[in-house]
């Protein structure tokens, strides 16, 4: 594939369903660094984790693949979304990934909500793993000279 034969990374926009995909686009593209926008999405409104979450667990594990925390509230209730919505995901996100792989991104009208909210579910994290997923990781993903 030409973005990895270049050394471009990758954001795939998905949805839960597609999670399983992302093996066999390892398999034929090793050395593609990946970025799975806003945790593919999971049913938040819907409150269902159960398959996204086993899904993630498997993706989590193959190499040179990161996730977004960002985004997320596209898929919790669009009036009444909270951080508790956001936290059990979250939560999942950083057992799945670490502190290592997760980054943020975003722009737009909701941008500060969405930081307070993973702020809220986040907790007081170290400040190392505050740099890495506030702005390190990404840095690093995009290969951005910070």
């Amino acid at each position: 594939m030409e973005l990895e034969r270049r050394d471009i990374p990758l954001d795939r926009a998905i949805f839960p369903r597609h999670l399983k995909y992302l093996p066999l686009l390892r398999e034929r593209c090793p050395q593609l660094r990946m970025v799975i926008d806003h945790l593919a999405k999971p049913p938040i409104a819907a409150g269902l984790m159960d398959q996204w979450a086993a899904n993630l667990e498997t993706v989590a594990r193959l190499p040179k693949i990161w996730c977004k925390l960002s985004g997320l509230v596209t898929e919790a209730d669009a009036t009444n979304w909270t951080s508790h919505d956001l936290e059990p995901y979250v939560k999942q996100a950083v057992v799945s990934f670490g502190h290592d792989r997760l980054m943020f991104g975003m722009t737009g009208r909701v941008y500060q909500q969405v930081v307070d909210a993973l702020n809220a579910v986040l907790g007081l994290l170290a400040p190392q793993a505050a740099a890495k997923v506030w702005a390190e990781n990404a840095g690093e993903f995009y290969a951005l000279d910070t």
